[in-house]
């Protein structure tokens, strides 16, 4: 019975390490960007909080003045992060990251390749 017990956590604890992956991914582009963004170390970017988010379309909630965008579902992550006390958004999915509002005056958007 313990055997089964321990077979049983040890599964759980590898789903859970494999649904995490996308998030981490998520959390370290947005590092990534916001520290290019800023112009700091990676190190000085801390995590606030990242949260699953469907967005609208392809413009993951930050459309920019006369772009379009696909028209679809697109799953992704929206990161809060903190630097020197203050708090920014990276909206990401998949290998994009982009900043809205006064952070998106900066270029913003980061892609990593495969």
């Amino acid at each position: 019975m313990s055997r089964i017990l321990i077979a049983a956590l040890l599964v759980g604890a590898a789903m859970a390490a494999a649904l995490d992956a996308p998030k981490d991914a998520a959390v370290a582009l947005a590092k990534k960007t916001l520290a290019g963004k800023l112009g700091v170390a990676a190190a000085a970017v801390q995590l606030d909080k990242a949260e699953a988010v469907d967005w609208a379309d392809a413009s993951l909630g930050c459309p920019e003045p006369g772009m379009m965008y696909a028209q679809m579902i697109t799953p992704g992550y929206r990161v809060s992060l903190k630097v020197g006390g203050k708090t920014h958004d990276v909206h990401v999915a998949g290998t994009r990251a982009v900043m809205c509002g006064a952070d998106a005056r900066k270029p913003a958007r980061t892609e990593t390749k495969k």
